[in-house]
């Protein structure tokens, strides 16, 4: 290896290939600090060789250090100080070929030569991304035997791309239709965050004769660069050309089926997604990006499945993402977020509604669309009646909003049997004002299908997390006949824990438990009980009763018995598989089935109906 001011991580490369190693050969280049007096310990009981040599560039100095160590072993293993090795010296024995790829073990994995004949002479070109070469007959194969694990923290990092853009232009200069040196002074500029030349000069190297993957890899820059800077017909342009010239990659399918999807163009998402699905990973190829091959398409095709109406296939998606260990864990919390939406949408009737989304910008922070729940407030989705509802724009909120409006997981079309509930139903036809309250309102999706439906009713709407409340207030301002409190429902008054287990902003929920079980506890929230919540609702009659509270059920159906009977309808939504063990539907069971309620299940709700609404 060739080695200047390593001293931060040279003992941790050397520690790595002693047991490999039967002689060394380094060269410093001008170190000014101890990488020298730390190689001579690291080695000092395996023979070996230190050389000091003056800088020129990568291809020269290694064409040196080559020439140094010929003849010294039967094998040359190449490698930088902030690499480290693993390898299986059993499988090493008997080797043949004239020089061997090791695979870099990073994302995107790459395959470089690092494994060479000791007793051939090579040399590198190029000044920097310089490549090994030789004269003779090279005989190469890949070997898996040895990986490398490119840390990327060694001593002249800070200065790397500054210095190979100085070294890069300079070849250009002298040559400037080589492919290689026009690819990396593309990719020089990109790490530098010079976009548009970068872009200019993947254009160049596409137009370019040599390596295919080179290309290939030159039109997805292309696309990805024009993609981050919201030039969205640009980008899906290259994204095509990419495809088109290499048809065994995936890369660009995945970046195009994110950004079809953050313009809410879903059926082309899905059948961009659809397709890259087809794609095996290749064996061989520059830059492959694994996470694309492994989980990125399977997760965009989750999310295109279900916006165009095939939730089973984005259900059964969900739970190969939720199989695969390599998942992310940001992208594990949004698969079990829309895990629970296709649930609902299985068993929910047709969508009746049509919802427009003015402005749709899903938290992107790269080509795989990882989520963070906050990102983008201020979307705005139109509903019926020309009212809008301000939401975060994230996948999870357009779900609650499409199951609400679109897929009327709260219409009472099947209640028509228990014509006691029908007064209420009819505006205007209750002895009182209807009183419905909605527990675990979250962003006032479902309080303002209920004011519409309900004018003259009154809606209370609860809702603990404080960037949930915030929305819901701003939803249920247009209705005067909300009231949205920022409150947690329980036993008695009093502050209740604020738990997040870590699975979105629709997942809060509050816990009177004087421990945090399941979760981190992120504050407290003052808490009321039905018993108050009536009493403050004077003249109102008590009618629909809609929670949805994240686990917190089995406590709350404990600790107001009678208080929840009084509402002829309550609508529930169980989360036995939010917490698996706790048996929270254990206790609305033995309530409604105490209290001699009739159960109907509507989409992924349960209507408990009170017996004296009168079935026919």
């Amino acid at each position: 290896m060739i080695v200047r001011d390593e001293a931060e991580v040279i003992e941790r490369c050397l520690a790595s290939v002693r047991g490999l190693i039967d002689r060394w050969v380094i060269c410093d280049t001008g170190s000014g600090d101890d990488t020298r007096t730390l190689i001579e310990a690291a080695l000092h009981d395996v023979p070996g060789e230190l050389h000091e040599r003056t800088w020129v560039d990568f291809g020269h100095n290694r064409t040196e250090l080559m020439t140094l160590a010929q003849g010294k072993a039967d094998y040359l293993l190449l490698i930088d100080a902030d690499m480290t090795v693993s390898f299986d010296r059993a499988r090493l024995a008997g080797l043949t070929a004239d020089s061997y790829s090791l695979r870099h073990a990073e994302d995107p994995e790459y395959w470089i030569k690092r494994l060479v004949r000791g007793d051939r002479s090579w040399r590198y070109v190029g000044a920097t991304h310089e490549y090994i070469t030789t004269d003779s007959v090279d005989r190469t194969e890949r070997l898996d035997a040895i990986v490398i694990h490119h840390h990327q923290d060694g001593g002249t990092r800070a200065e790397k791309f500054e210095r190979d853009l100085r070294l890069l232009s300079r070849e250009h200069e002298r040559n400037p239709g080589d492919p290689r040196t026009v690819f990396y002074l593309a990719q020089t500029l990109r790490d530098l965050g010079r976009l548009d030349e970068a872009i200019h000069h993947y254009e160049r190297r596409a137009g370019l004769e040599g390596w295919e993957e080179e290309a290939f890899y030159s039109l997805y820059q292309v696309g990805a660069l024009n993609a981050r800077l919201a030039r969205h017909p640009q980008a899906v342009e290259a994204l095509l050309r990419a495809w088109n010239r290499a048809p065994r990659r995936a890369e660009s399918l995945v970046l195009l089926a994110g950004l079809f999807r953050e313009r809410g163009e879903y059926h082309l998402a899905h059948l961009v997604a659809k397709r890259g699905l087809r794609i095996r990973m290749p064996v061989e190829g520059l830059f492959v990006e694994r996470w694309v091959y492994e989980w990125g398409l399977l997760f965009e095709y989750s999310i295109a499945a279900y916006w165009v109406g095939q939730p089973r296939e984005a259900l059964e998606t969900c739970d190969r993402l939720l199989a695969l260990p390599q998942l992310p864990e940001a992208h594990r919390r949004q698969t079990i977020e829309n895990r629970r939406y296709c649930m609902r949408a299985m068993a929910a009737r047709p969508a009746t509604t049509s919802l427009t989304a003015l402005r749709w910008r899903p938290p992107d922070d790269s080509s795989a669309a990882r989520r963070t729940e906050g990102a983008g407030d201020g979307t705005i989705t139109m509903i019926e009646g020309g009212h809008r509802l301000t939401h975060r724009g994230t996948d999870a909120d357009r779900a609650v909003i499409r199951q609400v409006f679109t897929e009327r997981a709260y219409a009472l079309d099947r209640l028509e049997a228990w014509p006691g509930l029908a007064r209420y139903v009819r505006a205007g036809g209750a002895p009182a004002k209807p009183l419905i309250v909605d527990l675990g309102a979250h962003i006032g999706a479902a309080s303002v299908w209920f004011a519409l439906r309900h004018p003259d009713a009154q809606v209370i709407a609860l809702e603990p997390d404080p960037a949930n409340f915030d929305l819901l207030r701003e939803n249920a301002a247009g209705f005067p006949h909300i009231k949205p409190l920022r409150r947690a429902i329980a036993r008695r008054p009093g502050s209740v824990n604020l738990i997040d287990p870590g699975r979105g902003s629709w997942a809060m929920r509050a816990s009177a438990e004087p421990g945090v079980t399941r979760g981190t506890r992120v504050g407290e929230v003052e808490a009321v009980s039905i018993d108050q919540l009536l009493e403050d609702a004077p003249g109102t009659v008590p009618f629909i009763l809609k929670m949805d509270i994240e686990g917190a059920e089995g406590d709350v159906f404990t600790t107001h018995w009678q208080a929840f009977a009084r509402f002829p309808l309550v609508i529930v939504e169980l989360h036995d598989w939010l917490l698996p063990g706790v048996g929270t539907s254990r206790p609305f069971l033995r309530w409604h089935t105490a209290h001699n309620r009739d159960l109907v299940p509507v989409g992924g709700n349960l209507f408990s109906v009170a017996p004296g609404s009168g079935a026919r």
